[in-house]
């Protein structure tokens, strides 16, 4: 069993939308009903705007870190 999930550009590699769709969907299943920590890893600010919180780098250092749209935290 594992608390923490790290997904390096999940979706991209999926060039079909219903399945890029499908492991979206797992993921944020997994962090939503399991509890589990998502560390996401993407350019897709799209997919990054869904969790709740954003961390973004530019050559290795934080440019900004603020709150995603997903502002509900699991319990």
């Amino acid at each position: 069993d594992s608390n923490l999930v790290w997904a390096n550009c999940p979706v991209q590699q999926f060039p079909a939308v219903k399945v890029g769709k499908s492991i979206e969907d797992l993921l944020f299943g997994l962090n939503t009903e399991a509890g589990t920590t998502l560390v996401l890893v993407t350019h897709d600010m799209d997919l990054a705007d869904r969790t709740q919180r954003v961390i973004r780098l530019r050559g290795g250092e934080i440019i900004s870190d603020m709150p995603g749209t997903q502002t509900e935290v699991a319990t």
